[in-house]
């Protein structure tokens, strides 16, 4: 699994190794997270990972996974590659 794509300029520019405009308490999260999607084997390998679930209704084939009490970082996979990564606020 590799992150493959971004919707988010800013994770793109963290991922990047660039300074990027985010909270500063996320950074070392989303990098943990960010080197989880890199290193995994497939989507399964990241259950029970920082409230790591699929989506349901229309936003069905996008997962998501804990950032802070409401933040999460959001994505689709397409069976070898992490896409369209974003932080939103869903809740």
């Amino acid at each position: 699994m590799a992150i493959a794509s971004f919707r988010h300029r800013e994770l793109k520019k963290l991922y990047n190794g660039k300074k990027a405009r985010l909270d500063a308490a996320w950074v070392d999260v989303l990098l943990i997270i960010f080197d989880a999607l890199d290193s995994m084997g497939s989507v399964d390998d990241l259950k029970g990972f920082r409230g790591f679930h699929a989506l349901t209704g229309n936003r069905k084939g996008h997962y998501s996974l804990k950032v802070t009490a409401n933040w999460r970082l959001t994505f689709t996979f397409d069976g070898t590659d992490a896409h369209d990564l974003d932080l939103e606020d869903y809740h």
